[in-house]
């Protein structure tokens, strides 16, 4: 090793920050990056992260040109489309009644703007007692 190389295990992982926590496990990371044989393992793992949860909520409503979701305990997100597809935003005003915006589940990816340093949420499907209805194919 020459004297302008580091050593993956001589940097301080732990103190580096990033948006999803510390830098603590981006050895293991590297490693499985550089173990990797084809391209299709690398991009899955540097893919983007995102967390896809069931949320109860009371009301999904549209204020001005943003679908807000307010969830049982009243606080509010803001709904989102997924860049590369269609307008998933626009299927839920065509949707069979108001009852699925109101008092339901629906199952959503949850991401982060970096831009705006703010977190929204893209609806995958809406869950009721009898239906399940996927607006995100």
């Amino acid at each position: 090793m020459n004297q302008y190389s580091l050593d993956i295990d001589s940097i301080p992982w732990h103190r580096i920050i990033t948006t999803y926590g510390t830098a603590k496990e981006f050895p293991q990371y590297f490693k499985i990056l550089w173990d990797m044989d084809n391209s299709t393992q690398v991009k899955n793992a540097l893919s983007e992260k995102s967390v896809v949860y069931l949320i109860a909520f009371e009301n999904i409503s549209k204020v001005g040109e943003q679908y807000i979701l307010e969830d049982v305990a009243g606080d509010v997100i803001e709904l989102r489309n997924k860049q590369q597809n269609r307008d998933i935003l626009s299927t839920l005003h065509y949707l069979p009644d108001n009852s699925y915006l109101k008092q339901q589940s629906l199952v959503c990816e949850f991401m982060y703007d970096n831009e705006n340093s703010r977190i929204f949420a893209i609806p995958h499907t809406i869950v009721t007692d009898k239906t399940i209805l996927k607006l995100l194919y």
